[in-house]
Order: structure tokens, then C-alpha cells, then sequence
């Protein structure tokens, strides 16, 4: 998985990488930015609310363990779409 940007919503305190799209296309996802907890989990509220339009796959902790937020991120995303870390031509 490789990061595709991180947008600073509000600061870099507490981050919530997304993989947006019910059947995504590659395994390139946005990690958002706030100050505070708070902040993040409304977003994920916010995210949640029109989940019916859209999917999705996020997780939300504070950057200090970003390491192991990703790791469980990658883990979501692989369980969620298995075909995105298939071998291509295989």
C-alpha cells in the first residue's frame, strides 16, 4: 500500500487514513489530519452518516502510533478488498 496524500484538515496531531470506493481500484488511500480526537472521530461521524452513498474503509488513532494505526489499516483494506493485493497476470 502506498499513501497517496495527506490532507491537514485541521493539524497532524490525529490522523484518519481512508481508502474511499466500495470496489477500489488500487490500494492508494488519503490520511486526513486534525488536532484533536475529536475532530477526528466527527469526521469519521461525518463519513459514516453518508456511508449509503459511498464506501469505505478508515480507521482513526493519534499520529504517535501511526505505525501500528497503518498496520491495522493495511489489514482492514486487505480483508475488505483481498483482489487489490492479488498478483496481477497470475
Amino acid at each position: 500500500m502506498k499513501e497517496e496524500r495527506f490532507i491537514n484538515v485541521t493539524g497532524t496531531d490525529y490522523i484518519v487514513p481512508v481508502l474511499w470506493g466500495e470496489h477500489p481500484e488500487s490500494p492508494d488511500y488519503i490520511t486526513y489530519g486534525f488536532e484533536t480526537k475529536s475532530e477526528g472521530i466527527a469526521f469519521i461521524r461525518g463519513v459514516l452518516e453518508g456511508e449509503g452513498w459511498n464506501d469505505y474503509v478508515g480507521i482513526e488513532g493519534p499520529r504517535t502510533n501511526q505505525k501500528r494505526l497503518l498496520h491495522t489499516f493495511k489489514e482492514a483494506v486487505q480483508e475488505r478488498h483481498p483482489y487489490l493485493f492479488e498478483e496481477k497476470g497470475a
